[in-house]
């Protein structure tokens, strides 16, 4: 049985069994035209639970309201439930995702944003910020640890940083070696000269630290030189840096440890970023 052809029975369902109202048989009519699409009226036998949860995954990056989405989320779930009960489908279907708190996906730098916006920032010999971005997209640090960072949190020779984040919980983040070239430059360099504020790393050349304020005003500045139009924010690097890992192979669990994060439902979000990101390169190769 094609899709289009179960969303009219279910729909007759509604009115010859339910007795439900047009306005709510409406409603259901404009949700599951939705859901049929997605799928470009696939056979039922063909609909499992992951292509559930990808229609409510492409409902959520195209931004949909809270509201909207859990609604269109339930509608998918009670006409699974329906088709399950004529033994059209088999499926568990507490396994689908209705989302009761939705984020939005957090914006992330692509791999050009990233090499434009160091690029520009280079370019105008701004070692102390290119430091700031590239520490930040290299290592996940909230804008308050950045500001916070002291010379005791790194190790160079080993390679990795020491912050002690919210809860006051320690976690060791690596350091690349292209990273800690450019670290000794700065060390070297820039802040040798500097004697006020000497303990912190990141200070201005008059030894007075940064703000939150400043990294994030020097931030857009920069973002627009780089013809970089998405939303840019200090946060936006922390996200960049754990869209990296995921997509690169990391598992969940180990993001979480790295973002310093006492939940892994607040690490989730970004594999929303990283099956976008997958699809993308998806829909890219079948272009060819």
């Amino acid at each position: 049985m094609k899709l289009s052809e179960a969303c009219d029975s279910f729909l007759t369902y509604l009115v010859t069994e339910k007795g439900d109202c047009q306005a709510t048989i409406k409603s259901y009519q404009i949700d599951l035209e939705s859901f049929c699409k997605m799928f470009d009226n696939m056979e039922v036998s063909e609909i499992n639970v992951e292509t559930i949860n990808n229609y409510i995954l492409s409902l959520f990056e195209q931004g949909y309201s809270r509201n909207s989405l859990i609604k269109k989320a339930e509608v998918a779930r009670y006409f699974c439930k329906y088709l399950k009960s004529l033994d059209l489908l088999n499926i568990n279907i507490t396994d689908i995702e209705v989302p009761k708190n939705i984020k939005r996906l957090p914006h992330y730098l692509s791999d050009d944003e990233i090499t434009r916006l160091l690029q520009t920032i280079r370019d105008n010999d701004d070692i102390l910020f290119y430091l700031v971005v590239a520490i930040a997209i290299s290592s996940g640090l909230r804008v308050s640890e950045l500001v916070d960072l002291k010379m005791t949190d790194m190790n160079l020779i080993d390679g990795y940083l020491k912050i002690t984040g919210k809860g006051n919980k320690d976690r060791i983040i690596p350091l690349n070696q292209d990273l800690i070239i450019k670290i000794n430059e700065y060390l070297e360099t820039y802040k040798k000269g500097i004697k006020k504020n000497k303990n912190f790393f990141f200070v201005h050349n008059n030894g007075k630290l940064l703000s939150r304020q400043f990294i994030y005003l020097k931030l857009k500045e920069y973002a627009n030189k780089s013809g970089i139009t998405k939303q840019i924010s200090p946060h936006c690097l922390r996200h960049t840096y754990a869209t990296l890992l995921l997509n690169n192979g990391a598992k969940l669990k180990e993001v979480q440890m790295l973002l310093g994060h006492s939940k892994i439902e607040t690490t989730e979000i970004y594999t929303h970023v990283a099956k976008k990101k997958v699809k993308e390169k998806y829909d890219e190769y079948m272009r060819r």
